[in-house]
């Protein structure tokens, strides 16, 4: 027994290291490490190593969180004369740099936007991503408008509808829109969503109450209309076409009592056709007049306001711009009235008291004139 016992543990012995002896020299993971470390390492390749390959400059843009669409993307400023793309630097967290579309009068470029007499901004908010036919109907609107001829600049931001925005985003997109533009006072345009956006810009936060805007041009606003309608205290236009098929017609009869018994007057547009685009409201010359006439008395009432309690001598530049533009009756009856304070202020330039009264005055029964003509529905001698 003892010496098989020794005979099989020799053996064993023996064939043990001639396993070891072919497992070393078959480890697959020593032979499969020394390859790889003894391998080329590979190189990257780039588009630009290509020989022939050429640059293309690309501007850089800073796309919002809340714009899925980009301007440069899909828009044809064929339909804006004058337009350019700008960015707006707002200080909103939320929205950062937001491109935007920028038309400004011929006359501001030739001298300049410190020399030239700007006469307001008009800031449009519509919440929609900037496809071709969107663009093509707020350029269209622009021009239908005559903003232009008012010598007003319009400013249009890529901002999308969204949850998440609140109004301390909207309050830095017009305060960007105004120093982009180089002025500080503007009429907001509010499409759909950007209507009930438009109401609280105007009548909460910094903006209420401190001049900033002076009107608000409600285009097929979604609802319900915002509580706060009532407490807008600027001149308001709402438009709306009977067969819209996005905002229902119907529902005009829940703004207007949202907007009724106002201390400033409010102006209903009804328009026959014309679906969901402002472009198409505007078709016809009446609705043209009426939302130039708006804008103008609007901006007028917001410059008059503004110079209360002040002994202001002549018009300003922008007064005597906009005035121009009132009907005939209306822009005698202000002659006459400014003439009467400049004979005043000459015979007697002692009595600042009364200078300023009087100037008061005259400006609160000129801006009652020109808002019972905004509520009377602005019609002209042409109509």
């Amino acid at each position: 027994m003892g010496p098989k016992g020794k005979s099989k543990g020799k053996g064993k012995a023996e064939t043990n290291p001639a396993g070891k002896g072919r497992g070393s020299s078959k480890g697959k993971g020593k032979g499969k490490g020394k390859g790889k470390a003894e391998a080329t390492p590979r190189v990257e390749r780039y588009a630009s190593d290509t020989p022939g390959y050429v640059w293309v400059a690309k501007s850089f843009r800073k796309k919002s969180l809340f714009a899925t669409q980009s301007f440069e993307d899909s828009c044809n400023l064929s339909s804006f004369p004058g337009a350019r793309l700008a960015e707006l630097r707002t200080c909103s967290s939320l929205l950062g740099i937001l491109e935007c579309i920028i038309v400004e009068p011929a006359g501001k470029a030739l001298v300049g936007a410190e020399a030239f007499a700007t006469t307001g901004v008009i800031i449009c908010l519509h919440g929609m991503p900037p496809s071709p036919a969107v663009l093509e109907e707020w350029g269209n609107a622009v021009t239908a408008a005559g903003w232009l001829e008012l010598s007003c600049s319009v400013v249009i931001p890529n901002v999308q509808m969204s949850a998440s925005l609140q109004l301390e985003d909207f309050e830095a997109i017009v305060d960007a829109a105004l120093k982009l533009a180089n002025f500080d006072r503007c009429v907001i345009v509010g499409k759909s969503w950007g209507a009930q956006r438009a109401v609280e810009i105007a009548t909460m936060g910094k903006f209420s109450g401190k001049g900033k805007v002076e009107g608000v041009i409600l285009v097929a606003p979604s609802s319900p209309a915002p509580e706060m309608c009532q407490e807008l205290a600027v001149p308001a236009m709402v438009l709306w076409a009977r067969d819209d098929e996005v905002s229902a017609f119907e529902d005009h009869t829940a703004w207007m009592e949202a907007l009724d018994d106002r201390l400033a007057p409010t102006t209903f547009l009804q328009c026959p056709s014309g679906g969901h685009r402002l472009d198409l409201l505007m078709k016809d010359h009446l609705e043209q007049q009426a939302v130039r006439n708006f804008t103008t008395a609007a901006l007028l009432c917001g410059e008059m306001q503004e110079d209360e309690g002040m002994i202001v001598r002549s018009m300003s530049e922008r007064e005597r711009r906009l005035s121009g533009e009132l009907p005939l009756h209306l822009q005698q009856s202000s002659d006459e009235e400014d003439d009467e304070s400049d004979a005043d202020a000459e015979q007697d330039a002692d009595r600042e008291d009364e200078a300023v009264q009087y100037q008061a005055q005259r400006r609160s029964i000129k801006t009652m004139d020109i808002m019972s003509w905004m509520q009377a529905g602005m019609h002209t001698a042409a109509e």
